[in-house]
């Protein structure tokens, strides 16, 4: 019995130490004076220290990227012969035509050139 008696004398003291040291003023600041800057000859010169030295070596302007070159190389295919619907009733002009086709020529035609 006595022992949680002195346990909650014990929290209440520390509470009642943590409530009133809240309730102090603050500090007044210190006033400090400040030397003036020295001149001296060199006081316009910009010179970085070691450390920002390193970090320009560190972070170096990369190379330029080399010319765009033209990688479009298409092999040489004689032209599919035209076919008569009468005559093969699958082949029509929707189906022979393919979409990389199409890619190609919309990338070119957006980009002001005429298909090869």
């Amino acid at each position: 019995m006595y022992r949680n008696m002195f346990v909650v004398l014990g929290l209440l003291s520390l509470l009642s130490g943590f409530l009133l040291g809240g309730c102090a003023s603050p500090a007044k600041p210190v006033p400090t004076a400040s030397a003036p800057p020295a001149e001296s000859s060199l006081s316009g010169a910009i010179m970085p220290s070691p450390a920002q030295a390193h970090l320009n070596l560190r972070f170096a302007e990369p190379p330029p990227l080399p010319p765009p070159v033209n990688r479009e190389n298409y092999a040489n295919f004689d032209d599919n012969p035209t076919k008569q619907v009468s005559e093969h009733p699958v082949s029509t002009f929707s189906i022979d035509v393919d979409t990389g086709a199409y890619a190609n020529v919309r990338r070119w035609l957006n980009n002001g050139q005429l298909p090869q």
